[in-house]
């Protein structure tokens, strides 16, 4: 790796590395410089790609305890769990280091960002800066912020300083600990516990500039405006739009921006649809591209092809503590003791099939389900009468994570 003031980086399995790429391609156009996109998976022939990255294996940086951070994580948990280690690792090298997450895109020059770390040592943002309405629906008056965190770690910019290393290995032990998606308990992967970090560093700086982190949960604020350059645009008439964050990007339908619907009108948004398109016409150049090649996650399954549930990724980060197995273990052997300890109960998926959580999305197809949940419920609540009933809530809130109930298991 050539020495260099500064260099970005983005991390991402095979899947998403259509989204990688198009983030490379629009930052090697504004920037110049090649992005490092570090790949959650294990390698495999990707045929040719494009030029305009780094690419990199994560199975080869030789990372301590690697297989048992991808057997108890998902692939979100996983590659987003290493982001602080990785930023370590590129400031070895580098003075300066950017991280942007693979479904973001630039629209302008870094030069703001890293004329900003010049003075500060560590830049996140806010997801945004407006506080909502207040209402009665669960996605106003500011709820999401209390589940996922005040800040949008899609973005962080960081320098080689003593702070900023305290800051980066507080961050490491933390995610390599807990970066589970369990919002029911406090935690969203890396992103939450920066809510709590300007506490513990006060040198850590939040930008408020708005054409930073650009995203659909912040477009109540944040309008698409023109710009004085060719094929440039401004926030709100003020600020450079500099990358837009593409989360949840609904690309069966790019104009409806998410696969939920927003909460804003954005159909007859001229330039934020100029923006999509863009953003678009890149993103399906390497679909294209990536089409024939093999998506499969690596680390969803045992060296004998069998699927690992995400019960048996819980079950194994309740366990794991317990120094039940030798150090060195491969949790991924399905000969050895995670294998065995997931045949004893009865954790293995019967076929070698995916798995997809549920979601919001999911609803109208499960009607009957829920009427006939809630129909137990209220039987269970005739029955045993409403104090036991909040009780038991409570009880099946805290049941929900098999990693905190180890009594579960057998070892």
């Amino acid at each position: 790796m050539e020495s260099n003031n500064f260099c970005s980086f983005t991390v991402c399995n095979v899947a998403y590395l259509h989204k990688a790429l198009s983030l490379a391609e629009s930052y090697y156009a504004n920037v110049g410089e090649k992005i490092n996109i570090f790949l959650f998976d294990k390698k495999r022939e990707l045929g040719t790609l494009s030029d305009l990255a780094n690419i990199s294996w994560i199975e080869d940086l030789n990372i301590k305890n690697l297989e048992q951070l991808a057997f108890k994580y998902d692939i979100i948990e996983f590659s987003t769990s290493l982001k602080p280690y990785l930023a370590m690792y590129l400031l070895q090298t580098y003075e300066k280091v950017i991280f942007f997450d693979p479904d973001t895109f630039l629209y302008d020059k870094i030069d703001s960002i890293l004329t900003l770390l010049d003075e500060e040592e560590i830049v996140i943002t806010p997801h945004y800066i407006t506080p909502q309405d207040r209402g009665p629906e669960l996605f106003q008056s500011d709820i999401p912020l209390m589940r996922f965190g005040a800040f949008n770690l899609g973005f962080f910019a960081i320098k080689n300083s003593d702070e900023s290393m305290r800051f980066l290995r507080w961050w490491d032990e933390r995610c390599q600990d807990l970066c589970y998606v369990e919002i029911q308990f406090g935690l969203a992967t890396d992103q939450k516990w920066i809510t709590i970090a300007p506490s513990f560093f006060p040198t850590l700086h939040i930008s408020f500039n708005l054409g930073l982190n650009v995203a659909f949960w912040n477009l109540h604020e944040r309008k698409i405006t023109m710009s004085t350059q060719i094929d440039k645009f401004t926030v709100n008439d003020k600020f450079k739009l500099i990358f837009f964050h593409f989360s949840s990007f609904n690309e069966k339908e790019p104009l409806k921006l998410i696969k939920k619907t927003l909460d804003i009108d954005i159909s007859k948004d001229i330039l934020l649809h100029k923006v999509i398109r863009k953003y678009n016409d890149v993103l399906e150049k390497y679909k294209k591209l990536l089409a024939n090649i093999d998506k499969k996650y690596s680390y969803d399954f045992m060296n004998d092809g069998s699927f690992i549930s995400p019960s048996l990724r819980r079950a194994y980060a309740s366990i794991l503590p317990l120094g039940q197995f030798s150090k060195e273990h491969n949790p991924f052997d399905i000969s050895g003791s995670i294998g065995i300890f997931a045949k004893k109960n009865f954790l293995l998926s019967k076929k070698s099939i995916g798995y997809t959580p549920l979601g919001i999305e999911n609803v109208d197809n499960n009607k009957l389900k829920f009427y006939l949940v809630n129909k137990l419920f209220r039987i269970l609540l005739y029955i045993i009468g409403p104090n036991q009933f909040a009780n038991i809530s409570r009880l099946l809130v805290f049941l929900s994570s098999y990693r905190l109930n180890r009594k579960l298991w057998k070892i």
